[in-house]
């Protein structure tokens, strides 16, 4: 899914297999976003492969209840939760 923001194209895409889902965003320059992953724990959620904290643009992330949300600045990001 593509969305042209007035700040430049929003993108995201996302699939599931083998238990794993992955989520694919597109953040424009000079912004952040909240990307909401629901059905997942902090401790199983990647971000290109790598633990959340360990990742440049990722801004913050906190458990609520069976979502993981994560702030993020300007960038591509592939999350992975699951299985």
């Amino acid at each position: 899914m593509r969305y042209a923001s007035s700040y430049g194209p929003i993108g995201s895409s996302w699939e599931r297999s083998g238990g794993r889902t992955r989520l694919a965003v597109s953040i424009p320059a000079n912004t952040t976003a909240s990307v909401r992953l629901d059905g997942a724990a902090v401790a199983d959620v990647t971000e290109g492969g790598s633990a959340l904290g360990r990742r440049a643009g990722i801004l913050s992330y906190h458990q609520v209840e069976d979502e993981v949300i994560v702030e993020v600045g300007s960038g591509d990001y592939e999350f992975a939760s699951g299985g």
